[in-house]
C-alpha cells in the first residue's frame, strides 16, 4: 500500500509563481506610469502647438453672413459654460493616453483644455471673417459667459459700414 501526502500549503514551486506573478505585475505597473508620463509630455506639447491662429477653409470663406453666424451660435452653445463644466483628471487623461498607445483608440477627450483653445480660435476666425464681410459680428467675451442653454446668443457688434455710419451722424 502506497500513502500518498497531500500538501496543505504551498509548494516552493506555487512560490516561485506567485513571485514571478508579482514581478511582472510591477513592471506593468511600472510600465503603465512610464506611459502616463510620456502622454503628458505629448499633451503639454501638443497645447502649445494649438495657440496658433485658426485658419479658414474655402468653404467657410465663401459662407454668407447667415451660415458663418449659425456656425458660431452651435459653437457658443457648447463652449459657453466650458469654466464651470466639470473637467477629468490629469491622472484620468493619463491613463487614456496610456491606454489609447497601448490597444489604440480615440484621441477624443484626452485633452479638454486643448480643444477649448482650438474651438475658441476657430470662433475667433469666424467672427473675424463676418467683420470682414461687413456683417454683425459678436462680443465673444460676453456671448461665452454661463448662461441658459435657451439662452441663444446672437451678434450685436454692428457691420463696420453701420458703426462708421452712426458715428457720422453723432453730433
Amino acid at each position: 500500500m502506497t500513502l500518498i501526502a497531500k500538501s496543505t500549503g504551498p509548494s516552493h514551486g506555487d512560490m516561485t509563481n506567485s513571485n514571478n506573478e508579482r514581478g511582472a505585475f510591477s513592471a506593468l505597473a511600472l510600465f503603465g506610469l512610464s506611459a502616463m508620463i510620456a502622454a503628458s509630455g505629448i499633451t503639454t506639447s501638443a497645447s502649445a502647438q494649438s495657440e496658433q491662429a485658426y485658419e479658414l477653409t474655402p468653404d467657410e470663406q465663401a459662407d454668407d453672413c447667415k451660415k458663418l453666424t449659425g456656425r458660431m451660435q452651435v459653437r457658443i452653445l457648447d463652449l459657453r459654460d466650458y469654466a464651470s463644466r466639470s473637467q477629468s483628471s490629469s491622472v484620468s487623461r493619463g491613463v487614456q493616453s496610456a491606454v489609447t498607445g497601448i490597444f489604440g483608440g480615440t484621441d477624443h477627450g484626452k485633452n479638454p483644455d486643448q480643444q477649448y483653445a482650438r474651438d475658441l480660435a476657430r470662433l475667433e476666425a469666424y467672427n473675424r471673417q463676418l467683420v470682414a464681410k461687413d456683417c454683425k459680428s459678436f462680443d465673444l467675451k460676453s456671448v461665452l459667459q454661463p448662461k441658459p442653454v435657451r439662452d441663444t446668443p446672437s451678434p450685436t457688434v454692428l457691420p463696420p459700414s453701420k458703426a462708421k455710419a452712426g458715428a457720422a451722424k453723432t453730433p
